[in-house]
């Protein structure tokens, strides 16, 4: 005899329907190519089931209900076509070291649109092939992603627009073609403790109006800049290092007006920290050093307040205005630097006040009236 699920009433273990309610006594299983309405079946079915590289994943996240927990052992998971999760779910894998899911789909491997929230945990996602795909799109909604690593695709490793929001924690961003986290449209995710590294492009990219807080976070060894914000970007980013990036530690373009604070940005190709076009914004608190330029640069009809920083030992001056540049430069410290302590050029005219330069090679300032303000 079995039980009946639905009105626990005995039943003979042969029967296919229970002769009390006319329920099916047909458990489905996964994995076996099994088609499973994803409206018909409770969340419960799918909850906590462990999920091996020999099963069918990516049917099983299509046909996925609401509420879905899936478990994922170790090895490789094989997505043949793109997914898009469009439901609340949760992804567990055995570690970013140990389960991957790898996909082949034209333009991502992973898409995340569900209002109530994605969750991936402890996995790893790529893509493999020729065309510039994501190997994850946040469009839209709710994610946490908490140790995970997004490596090796050709396009972005993660990329979030739209209204896309939630933590990112310790997550890794490794070695893609572009970005390796890209953040657009008005998304505005908290990202602490994750590490952007080997990226062709910028190893953390925010983009149009997006507003992200980034915190304790690794941009280092990228083509392009440790961080960027372009467009209209804000938000802040504080407790970060950039370091040994092709270009500049942390850079801003065009309106963007983050808040910066307490970053250290080491020994870049370029300066530490620059501001270009008309880029604004707080940069409070910052440690620029042993950059092959400036330590803080200030380019074309940029504005920002530059206060409190130090730049030490840089290659070309401590701070550096240049263009139209204006804005502030308020009790920064500029010691040791190849250059100068704080550079005026061209038709920069920045309020400069309460400085402190120590030991720089040229001199403390250009115009050496600075040095006296």
């Amino acid at each position: 005899m079995t039980t009946c699920p639905e009105c626990r009433l005995s039943a003979p273990r042969d029967a296919r329907r229970c002769p009390n309610c006319q329920a099916s006594l047909l458990a489905p299983v996964l994995g076996e190519g099994l088609a499973i309405p994803g409206d018909g079946l409770a969340p419960a079915m799918f909850e906590g089931r462990r999920v091996v590289p020999a099963d069918d994943l990516l049917a099983i996240l299509r046909e996925a209900p609401e509420g879905t927990e899936l478990q994922l052992t170790e090895g490789t998971f094989l997505l043949r076509d793109a997914v898009t999760l469009n439901r609340r779910i949760v992804i567990n894998g055995a570690g970013r070291e140990r389960t991957l899911i790898v996909g082949r789909g034209a333009e991502f491997t992973l898409r995340a649109t569900a209002p109530g929230g994605v969750t991936l945990r402890n996995l790893a996602v790529g893509h493999e092939g020729n065309v510039a795909a994501d190997a994850m799109w946040v469009e839209a909604g709710h994610v946490e992603l908490a140790d995970c690593r997004f490596r090796g695709s050709r396009g972005h490793g993660l990329r979030l627009t739209g209204d896309a929001h939630g933590t990112i924690r310790r997550c890794e961003f490794l070695d893609n073609f572009r970005a390796g986290l890209q953040i657009g449209g008005q998304a505005s995710p908290s990202v602490e403790q994750c590490t952007a590294r080997g990226n062709r492009g910028e190893g953390i990219c925010v983009r149009e109006t997006a507003r992200p807080v980034l915190r304790d976070n690794r941009a280092v060894v990228n083509y392009q800049a440790g961080i960027a914000f372009y467009d209209g970007a804000g938000g802040s980013a504080r407790d970060n290092l950039c370091a040994q990036n092709g270009l500049s530690g942390l850079a801003l373009f065009n309106h963007a007006a983050p808040e910066l604070t307490g970053n250290t940005l080491r020994a870049n190709n370029r300066s530490g920290l620059a501001y270009w076009n008309q880029a604004a914004g707080t940069a409070s608190e910052n440690v620029c050093e042993d950059n092959l330029q400036d330590g803080i640069e200030v380019h074309d009809g940029a504005k920002p307040h530059v206060l409190r920083n130090v730049a030490r030992r840089n290659q070309g001056s401590g701070v550096a205005f240049s263009g139209r540049a204006g804005g502030m430069a308020l009790q920064n410290r500029c010691e040791g630097n190849t250059g100068h302590g704080l550079a005026q050029r061209d038709q920069a005219a920045p309020t400069v006040a309460g400085n402190v330069f120590e030991g720089n090679r040229q001199g403390p300032a250009s115009p050496s009236r600075l040095a006296a303000l």
